[in-house]
């Protein structure tokens, strides 16, 4: 007679091959997963690879008497192209690249782009961009529906070594990406607002003393900037929204003798930071939206002799008499809303 197995023994048996079956089977699920991830990005490396090579192929670089056409043969959508003369000046309206066309460029004319849908997703493409060429880079120019990966754009641009104007306004951008501006010693132009940067980290750039211009509203921190801003001896513009601003950061502010577009907003404002603002003698631009000035302090910006627009918010209309006033009138500046 045959031994049977006792019935428990069998049921045993029967679950540890069961166990072994479902362990097998989930293992071939994960090693078809991974070759199906592994599938799908070489199938993206060669799409990215298949669009360089088709722009490379359509955007070439030709000399011409006096200077030089970009000729693009792509229907890509790259971006915007902004030419300017040597007083920074818009040169013709702005070039919408994506379709095949000829763009001139007179020799030394500053070049800006304008980030693309295109570029957004596939930020290698900057590669193709003649480094000598491309003068400033746009991140947020044109609204759509891809969100700007600034460290990633950023990291490719690094070929840009004569780089003077970096616009990053409401990138995804903090302290810990710093090193991709820093690598762009010669800017003149930095936007920064609505950024995750920090006074802290910015302040240290080494492209600092060549500012003519900051964009940097919403920065915490902003004052170590502010500090430090008379090293850029040729800064003409500034922007700066803060309600932490003191009257030290005035000071520093009142110091820089070549500003003529000031930007303050959200900031108290009392009688002796208007006078510090006073001593700005070229001033002819200032913006002082969503401030509030104690007492008639306000008053005080009569004596900004240079001014020619003062850009308010409509509420101050009705909270300062003062400047619908004749004698508000009477100053040489018009209101600007």
């Amino acid at each position: 007679m045959v031994h049977k197995l006792p019935y428990f023994v069998a049921l045993l048996v029967f679950v540890a091959q069961a166990q072994w079956l479902v362990a097998h089977a989930q293992t071939r699920v994960v090693e078809s997963k991974t070759r199906s991830t592994e599938s799908q990005a070489r199938s993206a490396e060669l799409r990215a690879q298949n669009n360089a090579q088709h722009i490379r192929n359509t955007l070439t670089v030709k000399a011409v008497h006096g200077g030089f056409d970009l000729i693009f043969g792509t229907k890509l959508d790259l971006g915007v192209l902004k030419v300017f003369n040597l007083q920074d000046k818009l040169v013709g309206p702005p070039l919408r690249l994506n379709r095949p066309q000829s763009v001139f460029v007179k020799s030394g004319y500053p070049v800006t782009l304008v980030i693309g849908e295109d570029l957004k997703k596939n930020p290698s493409l900057l590669k193709l961009f003649p480094s000598d060429v491309i003068t400033g880079l746009d991140l947020n120019g044109i609204e759509s529906p891809t969100r700007t990966t600034a460290r990633e754009i950023l990291r490719q641009a690094g070929q840009f070594e004569n780089l003077k104007k970096l616009y990053l306004g409401g990138c995804d951008i903090k302290d810990s990406d710093i090193d991709f501006i820093s690598r762009f010693e010669n800017l003149d132009t930095l936007a920064i607002s609505y950024t995750k940067l920090t006074g802290k980290s910015v302040c240290n750039l080494s492209s600092l003393p060549h500012w003519k211009c900051l964009d940097a509203n919403r920065i915490d921190g902003i004052g170590l900037v502010i500090n430090k801003l008379r090293q850029a001896k040729n800064i003409a513009e500034l922007h700066i929204s803060s309600k932490e601003l003191t009257e030290k950061n005035f000071e520093d502010i009142s110091k820089l003798s070549n500003i003529e577009f000031l930007e303050i907003s959200k900031a108290p404002m009392n009688e002796s930071t208007v006078k510090l603002l006073a001593k700005l003698k070229k001033l002819r631009y200032l913006v002082v939206r969503y401030c509030h000035f104690e007492g008639k302090s306000i008053e005080g910006l009569a004596k900004l002799k240079a001014l020619k627009v003062l850009f308010i918010s409509k509420d101050m209309v009705y909270s300062y008499p003062f400047l619908g006033s004749s004698h508000g009138k009477s100053r040489s500046w018009t209101l600007s809303f």
